[in-house]
């Protein structure tokens, strides 16, 4: 690209003006246009687009008239290419664009235009969506997707609307893989694209045309949660709830997190986007907003993540930690932690540290592995991990402090001891459940060669077939596995009974494989993944975030409706937020019985 002199905007004449883009037709690789300024309460006719900015290096040219070129980004370029009439006499098209139509060099500028936002896109005749460059594969794809949609409306005749769906071998699969795994789909600066779509109740109809993939579930599955609450409330989403969905969605500037939502917000409640602000001051005075409104829940949020600029108590919205807050499990409607729960103790800030009451109850002496997803996919890794913590708890006895034997402990912990079918109030787990976690848990002398299969399917799908020529070493190594009952390889001479008992249980029936697919279910479904299990001094266990280590401390906390795990500070005098916890036998303010607990002063920095 040759160099061309920097394009000079000129500074805006009102509070309420906007730049639009007069895009001239054409079929060249040069595109050209006009930007003119607008008011947006007499506007002239306009459409906005949405895309993805992509990289934000400044590649390609825009040629204007009456002006220097301009340089944008690779995805603008080719999205006014794209998008122009493809000849001088159709006329021009009026398009609005934040990557060229608000100068991002001008911070106040982009302060003002970012609050509009809502109104622009609200203002526009309609939202282009562009979710890059067109492709014959791309055609497929989309063909294949109106295809689907036209199934699933088949009232009449559905077999004969499944026989226009094409089996999995054809290329258009790929294609509408390749066509929704596109930036676009996790893009923060949907949420306003989208805005108008959610007020208006258009956004049922653009979501059912398209049947996202597991990358954009997440995202755009919050965004069906969004629409349904606009439905009920159009006066806006709380904070934390806006903030909390906008975690599955990508922005190159970590500001965005908040600033992108601002117009969806109550409008009490709404943050003034001021990119001069740094990170830290931006999610500060977030977070203050929600501790205003929701108390303590904001803690859930928070923890010792990546960005050490923010406050441990602050939650960094730019980071996607593996694990769920136990405050969001969709079937978790916190009504646990029954005591304290209902007491509020107002908190103090200074020099943005929380300061509250508080009771330090315990302490961590045992952390043990995450609970990761080869307990659900990994037969042999299930049964291990679930030796290896439940000889943790079992050094202190087969009964468990909180009540009941160590066994049910450990079982209910990992499901977080609730009952899937009483979702309005909290109710234990079924007993029936602890019959579940022993057929899920429990091993066979298949596993090993079914392990040894699954590997080389994984690693090598294309020599299935051709095993035993190609690599006779796995095969001999395979067959010797068959052989070996893999529960005999434990060398832990420790292994309590129970374990051993397990061992010594048929699980080759389909009734037991279908128990313990009912407590694979209750693992997910109390979606505790990613969660660190971990042992107290006082013999209690429990479930946190990755980051729990060795003399972290169990909090209890006024207002708050689940404990946390501290970490002490270099001053000893502090603490750093581990993030929230859950802890069997302790969820509904057992710890209060007797009187011996003491209230402190917490300060969280």
């Amino acid at each position: 690209m040759e160099a061309t002199q920097t394009y000079k905007y000129t500074a805006l004449s009102g509070p309420r003006t906007i730049r639009v883009l007069r895009l001239s037709g054409g079929s060249t690789d040069k595109v050209f246009a006009e930007l003119i300024e607008t008011n947006l309460d007499h506007s002239c006719p306009y459409e906005a687009i949405s895309y993805a900015w992509g990289k934000d290096a400044k590649s390609h040219i825009l040629n204007l008239r009456g002006g220097s070129p301009i340089k944008i980004t690779e995805s603008l370029y080719h999205a006014l290419k794209d998008i122009r009439y493809s000849a001088i006499e159709d006329g021009p098209r009026y398009l609005w664009a934040d990557g060229v139509c608000i100068n991002q060099e001008d911070i106040d500028e982009r302060n003002q235009q970012v609050g509009l936002m809502a109104e622009i896109y609200g203002s526009a005749l309609k939202v282009i969506t562009y979710v890059g460059q067109d492709t014959l594969d791309v055609k497929k794809g989309i063909k294949l997707a109106e295809t689907l949609v036209l199934a699933r409306k088949e009232s009449v005749n559905k077999s004969n609307a499944k026989r226009q769906i094409p089996d999995e071998t054809d290329p258009a699969w790929p294609a509408l893989r390749d066509f929704l795994g596109r930036n676009w789909y996790t893009r923060m600066w949907i949420i306003q694209d989208l805005s108008n779509l959610l007020t208006h109740g258009a956004y049922k109809e653009y979501i059912s045309i398209v049947p996202f993939s597991e990358k954009q579930i997440g995202a755009l599955g919050w965004m069906n949660e969004l629409r349904n609450y606009h439905r009920e409330h159009p006066e806006g989403m709380p904070l934390l709830q806006l903030l909390k969905g906008g975690r599955e969605f990508d922005c190159s500037n970590p500001k965005d997190h908040v600033f992108a939502v601002s117009s969806l917000m109550e409008e009490s409640c709404r943050i003034k986007p001021d990119y001069k602000k740094d990170i830290s001051c931006v999610y500060f005075e977030a977070a203050e907003q929600i501790r205003k409104s929701c108390g303590l829940d904001i803690l859930s949020y928070a923890g010792m993540w990546k960005n050490q600029e923010v406050p441990s108590w602050v939650p960094d919205w730019s980071f996607h930690p593996e694990q769920i807050p136990i405050l969001q499990s969709r079937w978790f409607n916190g009504l646990l932690f029954g005591v304290l729960r209902h007491i509020y103790v107002p908190a103090d800030l200074k020099n943005r540290q929380l300061r509250l009451s508080g009771c330090v109850f315990d302490r961590v002496v045992h952390v043990g592995g995450t609970l990761r997803r080869s307990f659900i996919t990994g037969r042999m890794a299930r049964y291990e991990w679930a030796r290896k913590q439940y000889s943790l708890l079992t050094e202190s006895g087969t009964k468990y402090v909180g009540g009941g034997s160590s066994l049910e402990a450990f079982w209910r912990t990992l499901i977080l001891d609730l009952d899937p079918e009483k979702r309005m109030q909290h109710h234990s787990a079924l007993p029936a459940s602890g019959a579940y976690f022993e057929s899920y848990v429990r091993p066979n002398k298949t596993w090993a060669r079914d392990e040894a299969l699954a590997s080389l399917e994984e690693y090598r799908p294309d020599q299935r077939l051709k095993l035993p020529e190609t690599q006779p070493e796995v095969m001999e190594a395979w067959k010797r596995e068959s052989r070996l009952d893999p529960t005999e390889c434990s060398k832990d001479q420790g292994t309590d009974n129970v374990f051993r008992s397990l061992r010594q249980k048929d699980s080759q029936s389909q009734g037991s494989s279908r128990q313990g697919f009912k407590y694979r279910d209750l693992v997910l479904k109390a979606q505790n993944l990613y969660r660190a299990f971990f042992m107290t001094e006082k013999g209690y266990i429990g479930m946190s975030a990755q980051g729990v280590g060795l003399d972290d401390l169990v909090a209890f906390i006024p207002g708050a409706r689940v404990p946390f795990l501290l970490r002490r500070t270099a001053s000893r005098s502090t603490y750093s937020l581990v993030g929230d916890c859950y802890i069997h036998g302790l969820m509904n303010g057992e710890f209060l019985r007797g009187g011996h607990w003491n209230v402190s002063l917490i300060i969280l920095i």
